[in-house]
């Protein structure tokens, strides 16, 4: 974590809004370091970047402006610098500033979710992918499905992590690179690419905020559903998806923006696509995590396949 002081120097040194009274730690999050900021009375959230690669934060930032001159209140507000740049630069990292969203976070993304939080959930990623459906991004982070297919079966057979999973993943991974060929006309929008309750806050039981958009692509939206499904519907004691949550998601989804019958016919090879999508991202951070959560995640997704 970096020192406060450094932080409070570089917000004071970039962005006109005065004194910083106090700064502490925000805790949760995998990925990136963040810090609450109160600035005459005023609270604001800084994050720091651990992904160094300027293009992707670009993306990310792209995204964000255009949702707030969308007036999509349900994302953080980022703030300009004095020089009018989205984010600032210290030390081989990059820092940016945004609103503070003062809703709750109901719980942790590798749980039960319960029904009420995942009709609305559903809700408002229905409305996130109709406010961006038109958006050209002026830069493009494109992710092939094959790619990180091909990707995932040569990390699979490098690392061998997945033990007697291996068979199991390496047929899901044949079968799904076969469906490619039948994937055409699918409407692509700049997914969220990380949609679970920890990315989600609520307010008196609604979902009202989207957080943490560093997964952001450029793919077909089903895949952004299909993976959402798996998060919100998942029954981590029996290790499977919950038929009847899959399906009220998807209802109180269409309720705001309908799918095409073909995108619902393909939904299930799209989740088949998002779990080992999912089994992507153990393998990458697998020695960062605890033998319980390796095994829990393992367990889960591979069953679920």
């Amino acid at each position: 974590m970096t020192n406060k002081r450094k932080i409070i120097e570089l917000i004071e040194g970039h962005y006109s809004l005065g004194k910083i009274n106090n700064i502490s730690v925000c805790l949760g999050g995998m990925v990136n370091d963040s810090y609450i900021v109160t600035i005459n009375n005023n609270r604001y959230f800084f994050r720091l970047y651990k992904n160094n690669c300027e293009q992707d934060i670009l993306i990310e930032h792209d995204l964000l402006c255009y949702l707030q001159k969308q007036r999509f209140k349900t994302s953080p507000q980022l703030l300009f610098t004095k020089t009018k740049k989205t984010y600032v630069h210290y030390s081989e990292r990059y820092g940016a500033l945004f609103g503070f969203l003062d809703y709750e976070i109901v719980g942790d993304w590798d749980a039960n979710c319960d029904t009420i939080y995942l009709q609305s959930a559903a809700q408002l990623q229905a409305s996130y992918h109709r406010a961006i459906f038109s958006w050209q991004p002026p830069h493009q982070k494109n992710i092939s499905i094959k790619a990180f297919l091909e990707n995932l079966r040569a990390k699979n057979n490098q690392q061998q992590i997945f033990g007697s999973y291996n068979q199991c993943i390496e047929k899901n991974i044949n079968k799904s690179i076969a469906f490619i060929p039948q994937i055409t006309n699918l409407p692509k929008v700049m997914i969220h690419g990380d949609y679970h309750l920890e990315n989600i806050m609520f307010h008196q039981q609604k979902a009202v905020a989207i957080l943490d958009f560093d997964w952001i692509f450029y793919t077909y939206r089903i895949f952004d559903i299909a993976l959402a499904i798996f998060y919100f519907c998942s029954c981590w004691k029996m290790h499977c998806l919950c038929p009847h949550k899959a399906k009220n998601y998807l209802e109180n989804y269409q309720k705001i923006a309908p799918i095409s019958k073909q995108e619902h016919r393909m939904l299930n090879e799209f989740i088949t696509i998002a779990c080992l999508y999912l089994l992507s991202w153990l393998s990458d951070c697998w020695h960062t995590l605890s033998q319980e959560q390796q095994k829990k995640y393992l367990e889960h997704f591979c069953c679920t396949l």
